[in-house]
């Protein structure tokens, strides 16, 4: 439940309209479960949320098709049983769970193209980015019309982790690379901050 409360935070703060925000909720649900959300933390007041996690692309990569996998699983199984399947009611219900997953993987897609134009196109971690145990910042986002504190909970987190851990993340904007200037992080290369613990 964590990481769909997270996602539907996500999606409102990033989108315009309710409409669009049911729209990106799936692209954001699946960024935030490829990341885990154990690693997801939320304001006091349940208004924003964040992820900080250990840079482990192989492991985000094993996540992700993992995910895939198992939302095209249904749809692979009613195409397989449909013609063997011999009662009627088995038929629909069959046919039903096809088209509610095909429909689920379209509503995936199409959340995932209007999502990301919002998303940084590069990798949190290159080669301007110091040394030592990489740590993400990613999914900072608050709900509109409320204040930003889960500007000050990251910053708790943040400070709770050992010296000498790098903390990274891409801004999707100039704008916010700016402001994750002025909040301390050095920049890197498009639109990469980071910042020594």
């Amino acid at each position: 439940m964590r990481a769909w409360r997270a996602a539907w935070i996500i999606a409102q703060a990033f989108s315009p309209t309710p409409v669009k925000a049911v729209i990106t909720f799936p692209a954001y649900l699946f960024s935030t479960l490829v990341t885990g959300s154990r690693y997801t933390m939320f304001s006091p007041e349940g208004t924003g949320v964040a992820q900080l996690a250990p840079h482990q692309p192989a492991r985000s990569l094993v996540r992700a098709v993992t995910l895939v996998a198992s939302a095209m699983l249904p749809a692979l199984l009613c195409t397989l049983l449909l013609p063997v399947i011999s009662t009627l009611t088995f038929a629909i219900l069959t046919l039903v769970v096809c088209l509610v997953s095909v429909g689920g993987m379209v509503w995936f897609g199409v959340g995932s193209l209007v999502a990301s134009r919002g998303f940084s196109k590069s990798t949190p971690v290159g080669r301007e980015t110091p040394a030592g145990k990489h740590v993400v910042v990613s999914s900072l986002a608050q709900m509109p019309g409320t204040r930003s504190s889960i500007l000050f909970t990251l910053r708790s987190a943040i400070a709770a982790l050992e010296p000498g851990t790098v903390v990274v993340t891409t801004a999707a904007t100039e704008e916010l690379a700016r402001r994750y200037e002025r909040l301390g992080f050095t920049r890197g290369h498009d639109n990469r901050v980071y910042l020594i613990r």
